[in-house]
């Protein structure tokens, strides 16, 4: 496996997300600097859960090249990080699509970093997320009481939760890797002229 391969796979994480809610009304309803600042603040984290999820389920930690090629890219701890987060990801894949979901609409799910090259009005556009993102949140709660009763629900949720919170700090914890980092703002740039001109 080439280097290039393994970040072709991991970029796939990432613009799934976009083929995921270009479509949508919920995305068609934000003004522009919302849906600049979703992409902007929460692709990286979205992203990254989805490529936890699909890693789990393609079974990727077990392709020897794969994690070989990865190794070399991320360093072994970050991997072995990552396959952790994996393997704790709920075996649910429809439950793991609805918090996609709601990551994606969130006011922001990202790793905190000031920018100031960034707009207030970007910044402050972010609040108009809110109603979507908890139309979705009660979505997932409502799946959750369906599929599990209200104390396990519960425990599902905060699982999940801290899985998201677990898999953002291992993104904070990733080395320096400047092919990475170049290859996420590339697709954060594509994301977001094409969720701007998405109507």
């Amino acid at each position: 496996m080439k280097p290039s391969d393994t970040y072709n796979i991991t970029a796939h994480f990432f613009t799934g997300i976009q083929s995921i809610i270009e479509h949508l009304p919920d995305l068609k309803s934000l003004l522009p600097d919302a849906r600049r600042a979703l992409t902007q603040h929460n692709l990286n984290g979205t992203g990254s859960v989805n490529g936890i999820f699909l890693c789990r389920e393609l079974d990727i930690y077990n392709n020897l090249f794969f994690m070989n090629t990865c190794n070399i890219h991320y360093g072994s701890e970050f991997v072995k990080k990552c396959a952790r987060n994996s393997a704790r990801c709920d075996p649910n894949g429809s439950l793991i699509k609805v918090v996609l979901f709601v990551m994606a609409f969130s006011s922001n799910c990202s790793i905190v970093t000031f920018n100031d090259q960034e707009h207030l009005t970007t910044m402050s556009s972010s609040i108009n997320l809110i109603p979507i993102q908890n139309v979705y949140v009660t979505m997932l709660w409502k799946y959750l009481l369906y599929l599990y009763g209200f104390k396990e629900a519960v425990f599902r949720y905060s699982y999940i939760v801290k899985t998201i919170i677990d898999t953002l700090h291992t993104l904070e914890l990733m080395p320096k890797n400047e092919t990475h980092n170049l290859m996420v703002e590339t697709i954060v740039t594509e994301t977001e002229r094409t969720l701007l001109m998405a109507d």
